[in-house]
């Protein structure tokens, strides 16, 4: 009977899933998510009175947040290299996966986000975006 943690012979070492890595990452996402969703209809003049101002709680979460899901993905990155002990395919390798993956995307959404602000968004919403 096989376990999540063994292995077949021919598809190398086995991966671990560390459930509670990813779990701290999910709330992460979801302490950034509620802090867009509050910045979405903050004025950035004054706090929300009343059953919302919890709210505003998630604009300092919401930053840490971030910090904490970047410090999160690093450290899922990297751990195929540790449990190697070797990084597959050198730096240069690395770097260039790395960049055929994220710069697509990455220069799509700046392109869809300029058009959008200069057809759509150009004008002050009342946001904190606009601060």
């Amino acid at each position: 009977m096989m376990t999540a943690m063994t292995a077949d012979a021919s598809k190398g070492p086995p991966r671990a899933h560390l459930r509670h890595v990813e779990g701290m990452r999910a709330v992460a996402a979801i302490a950034v998510l509620f802090n867009h969703g509050f910045a979405q209809v903050w004025d950035g003049g004054k706090d929300p009175a009343g059953p919302l101002s919890v709210f505003k709680y998630f604009m300092v979460l919401g930053h840490l947040a971030v910090s904490v899901f970047i410090v999160i993905s690093g450290f899922c990155l990297m751990m195929p290299v540790v449990r190697a002990g070797e990084l597959r395919g050198g730096v240069r390798n690395f770097f260039q996966r790395r960049a055929r993956r994220i710069l697509p995307p990455y220069y799509s959404a700046l392109a869809l986000s300029l058009l959008l602000i200069w057809l759509v968004i150009g004008e002050p919403t009342g946001t904190l975006w606009d601060v």
